[in-house]
């Protein structure tokens, strides 16, 4: 989806080990890719997956970095965080064009309370108002994960919690499992699910 927007320089926040930042060095779009995440570990892993990347020591929830870029975006880090519209508003002040949300909707599941360390979730509505509300104009929403992902991929997660996240931890049968369901994830239905990804602009 990103592909599909008019940008060049992009700022992963909340990048963890640079999952994100790793696909989009891969596609065939030339970025001006950089991270930022509160933790030095992982930064050092995200250097190490993306050496291109200009990697920065941030906590978006009470802080900004002094450059701007065509995309910030952030995947999966919002629920977790105590202070999110904070993030989202300084997310907005380093972005010049869009922002990008992903996050997950509806209920927080019992998964996320515990090892997941999920905060809270949101309704779409939720996170329109709250793009609202430091004054972003919300240019489309969209769900993913049903049905293979949500409900069945988090169900099982839920009633086999040792079940790692990283498939670097993963045993051959644990891979090959995740290899399939990836394959099923093609199969979601679009624009159904309980993760939704929504973006914003100035």
């Amino acid at each position: 989806m990103i592909d599909e927007l008019d940008v060049v320089s992009i700022l992963d926040v909340g990048c963890g080990s640079g999952h994100s930042l790793a696909a989009l060095a891969r596609s065939a779009s030339s970025y001006e890719l950089s991270g930022a995440d509160v933790s030095e570990q992982a930064l050092r892993a995200t250097g190490r997956r993306v050496p291109a990347a200009d990697l920065h020591l941030l906590d978006v929830q009470r802080e900004t970095i002094p450059w701007r870029f065509d995309l910030v975006m952030a995947v999966h880090i919002i629920e977790h965080l105590y202070d999110d519209l904070g993030a989202m508003r300084n997310m907005a002040a380093m972005s010049n064009k869009y922002v990008l949300l992903s996050s997950v909707a509806r209920r927080v599941r019992p998964t996320h309370n515990g090892r997941e360390g999920h905060l809270r979730s949101y309704t779409g509505l939720e996170l329109r108002q709250r793009l609202e509300a430091i004054d972003l104009n919300v240019i489309w929403m969209r769900g993913w994960g049903w049905p293979f992902y949500s409900p069945v991929a988090r169900t099982m997660k839920e009633w086999l919690p040792g079940v790692p996240d990283e498939l670097g931890s993963l045993n051959r049968a644990q891979r090959a499992a995740a290899q399939v369901a990836h394959q099923l994830y093609r199969l979601n239905v679009p624009g159904r699910g309980d993760v939704i990804t929504v973006l914003a602009s100035h």
